[in-house]
């Protein structure tokens, strides 16, 4: 039997040498993209090109439609951006991702190492932006970029992105390695576990967010630390391709605040040498596929095709041009190479007069620091002037004050932790609250020295103007005895982009984050409250995916969610979909929220239960019967009911499926919200038994609420989705 075996083997060694090579050299075009390390979204963008890579090959090699020869992509994991630019210089990589500065210093051979210029580098297309954030162990009393002397910092590996932007930032805070205690040079991917086995006080890493790799740091006691400092800034001042940004609380399970930072994107480079109709064909998978593409990585959300052109210095590859122009797809001019050539002369004088600036600058603003350590230092804080209790008669309201100090003419002032201008000594800004709330301001000088003033505002807000047989609405008489934690989404729209008004939508929403504190014993900071163009398809989309990840807990949390808006149905009946302000109804399926979805979302969250208020309809018509499509056509509405939902699941909704959910002119309300909150103040406790059932609510509703729409001349119904004999709330 062995003699057999190996006798086949041979024989089957012999064939397949014996075949020509060009039959194999021609079946497949192999190529490589440089990423990052395995944790890192370097990584992600490589594979996730190679993946969109695979979904247009041709027929011949397994795939029904695509580009005319097989591209096998591989994308492992390296040493970083310098590493890649550097192995597309030598031929060794084909592709690689690099931060947008290192693009640009490879490419024009300028500083820190002022290397000789790569010419032949060409740009691709940027992915994700990627803020520089410090990471810095529990315990290490780091606050800012000057708080790393005398620590133990790990500068990152040699030829590594992170390892660039921190010789950077050594240079412009006029600090070395020596001001540190003890060096290490690992990566990124080893500097997690380092910090949190308390090996290292510190390190730098470059990535976008959300990252999952941060989020163990947190865990391990680890924070972030902002990077705003003022050489910081004016490094972004003087280089095109930084920006300020901000990562927002909650963006990691233990992020308690706002983390102020700088950052660069994340760009795709290859060599000019590589062919036209591989580049063609690799952008061409990208951005016919960019709705995938976003799907395969947290950091890849916001991405549209007018940021992927942004944030590149090297010229474009004539492929990704070719594919550009027949896309229709803008791309600045300096990124055409002819353009490029012909400006490099009048850039380098220009570089030359900028750095004499720059320089200048810099000697003005240490003369100036010189003066001010010099000067007797003030050690009083600034005086804020502004009542400590305030009453206004709105919801939203103007604060307003003023701020001084005799021995600064610089003052930095913060209202609950956000940073507020001020204009000759005064100072103003926006408020939303529809309950009384504390208000914290903090006035800082140039030297440090802080004062802090507490206000009180009373929100005494005069009751609706209604007509007499309607009650004006009071969430004070919703008392509601409630025990758990309690976590509510409330979205209002009432100005729509694409659509005609909605109706009172704004003031439903604005009405109902009352209610959710008083009947259901949400607290504040658990109420996400998203009015007009704060409920925008992606805005939505982040509350839905982000921020209730950060506040539900499995099993634990009862979740409460209000929608006031349009609705519709797609064209042939069988989805609903829930409309943010931007959406546009002739295109549901990319700017909508399907219901389908929507639920799948929240189930996966698993919240001990889930009530829904749904003050929509799917006919097709606004609260003021103005049709919502382009072509005004009927919607026949295939689904009867509203499906199988979970146990868990509560849905009350504003009318039949083929009904108008109207709006209440003389209370400036939707009819169904301005009832549901009635039933709520005790309205709907038809037994008198201090609890309101669901189907309680429903029957208070049902008859009012068809009451109203027939004098209106239409008919209304509520639905109710789930158990009827729930007891929703108690009082």
């Amino acid at each position: 039997m062995k003699k057999i075996i190996s006798t086949i083997s041979g024989a089957l060694f012999l064939l397949a040498v014996s075949l020509p090579i060009t039959s194999i050299a021609k079946s497949a075009e192999f190529f490589s993209i440089g990423t990052g390390g395995p944790t890192g979204v370097y990584f992600q963008v490589g594979n996730a090109i190679c993946k969109m890579v695979a979904k247009i090959q041709s027929a011949e090699h397994g795939r029904k439609k695509g580009t005319a020869k097989a591209l096998r992509c591989s994308a492992p994991s390296t040493g970083g951006s310098t590493y890649n630019i550097g192995q597309i210089m030598q031929g060794e990589l084909q592709f690689g991702v690099a931060q947008s500065d290192w693009q640009y210093h490879a490419y024009n051979g300028t500083k820190p190492d002022k290397v000789k210029p790569f010419k032949g580098l060409r740009s691709v297309f940027s992915a994700h932006p990627e803020p520089a954030q410090l990471f810095a162990r529990k315990g290490s009393k780091i606050k800012d970029f000057y708080s790393l002397k005398n620590k133990i910092v790990n500068i990152g590996n040699p030829g590594s992105g992170q390892r660039g932007m921190m010789e950077i930032l050594l240079k412009a805070h006029g600090m070395s390695t020596s001001d540190f205690k003890k060096t290490y040079e690992l990566s990124s991917y080893e500097s997690f576990q380092t910090l949190c086995d308390k090996k290292i006080d510190a390190f730098l890493y470059l990535v976008g967010f959300p990252n999952s790799a941060v989020e163990n740091i947190h865990r391990c006691g680890g924070y972030m630390v902002p990077l705003d400092t003022d050489p910081i800034k004016r490094l972004v001042e003087n280089n095109s391709f930084l920006a300020m940004t901000t990562i927002p609380k909650g963006t990691y399970t233990k992020q308690k605040k706002n983390v102020k930072t700088f950052g660069v994107k994340s760009t795709v480079v290859t060599n000019k040498d590589v062919s036209n109709e591989t580049v063609y064909d690799i952008v061409k998978a990208v951005f016919e596929n960019l709705d995938d593409f976003k799907r395969q990585h947290p950091a890849f959300f916001y991405l549209n095709k007018k940021m992927m052109l942004e944030g590149l210095s090297a010229p474009l590859h004539a492929g990704a041009i070719k594919f550009y122009k027949e896309s229709a797809i803008s791309y600045p001019n300096h990124l055409y190479i002819g353009y490029a050539e012909k400006s490099e002369k009048k850039e380098k004088k220009v570089a030359k007069v900028v750095e004499q600036e720059q320089v200048a600058k810099v000697v003005e603003q240490e003369q100036e620091e010189i003066k001010v350590k010099i000067k007797k230092k003030d050690t009083t804080g600034p005086i804020i002037e502004i009542a400590e209790a305030i009453t206004v008669d709105d919801s939203s309201y103007t604060l307003k004050g003023k701020v001084s100090d005799k021995g600064s003419d610089k003052i930095y002032l913060k209202i609950d932790g956000e940073d507020i201008p001020i204009k000759r000594g005064k100072f103003k800004t926006e408020r939303y609250s529809p309950v009384d709330e504390e208000i914290k301001i903090v006035a800082i000088d140039k030297w440090g020295n802080k004062s802090t003033k507490m206000v009180k505002v009373t929100i005494d807000i005069k009751e609706e103007t209604v007509a007499e047989k309607l009650e004006p609405l009071n969430p004070s008489r919703a008392k509601g005895k409630t025990s758990g934690e309690k976590v509510a989404l409330i979205i209002g729209i009432e100005n729509y982009t694409e659509a005609p008004k909605a109706n009172y939508a704004n003031l439903d929403a604005k009405y109902f984050f009352d209610y959710a504190r008083k009947a259901f014993g949400a607290k504040k900071q658990n109420i996400n409250l998203l009015i007009n163009e704060e409920a925008t398809f992606v805005k939505t989309n982040v509350a839905l995916t982000k921020w209730l990840r950060t506040r539900i807990k499995a099993d634990q949390t009862d979740l409460i969610v209000f929608f006031a808006g349009h609705g519709l149905a797609s064209s042939d009946g069988k989805e609903l979909y829930l409309l943010p302000q931007d959406s546009d109804p002739d295109l549901l399926s990319k700017t909508a929220l399907s219901r389908t979805e929507l639920f799948a979302e929240i189930i996966s969250l698993k919240p001990k239960s889930v009530t829904m208020f749904l003050d929509t309809c799917y006919s097709g018509v606004s609260r003021d019967e103005q049709m919502l499509l382009a072509a005004a056509r009927p919607i026949r509405i295939v689904a009867s009911d509203e499906g199988e939902i979970p146990n868990n699941f509560t849905i009350f909704s504003a009318s039949q499926l083929n009904q108008i959910s109207s709006g209440l002119k003389e209370a400036k309300h939707g009819i169904f919200s301005y009832y549901l909150m009635k039933g709520l103040e005790g309205k709907a406790d038809s037994d008198k038994d201090k609890q309101i059932t669901n189907g309680e609510l429903l029957a208070y509703m049902d008859i009012n609420v068809s009451q109203k729409a027939s004098e209106l001349g239409r008919q209304q119904n509520p639905s109710l989705a789930g158990d009827p004999d729930q007891i929703l709330m108690s009082y």
